[in-house]
């Protein structure tokens, strides 16, 4: 988590990009624990979205 954070509602810009100045908040938001966490879910999302994205292309990618 960089200093290039963004966020489309200005409040919540507010404390991403300020926050996450902050090496404390850093290490607690993502430690090793919830990197790994993420890891996981993207791998497990990803895998079941590539069954049936084709699919769904197919049907409604080229109108």
């Amino acid at each position: 988590m960089g200093s290039e954070l963004y966020h489309s509602n200005t409040f919540k810009n507010f404390f991403v990009k300020n926050l996450t100045k902050i090496k404390l908040i850093k290490g607690f938001l993502l430690n090793d624990d919830s990197a790994m966490d993420l890891l996981i879910h993207c791998y497990e999302e990803m895998n079941h979205l590539s069954k049936f994205s084709p699919d769904l292309y197919q049907e409604f990618g080229e109108t």
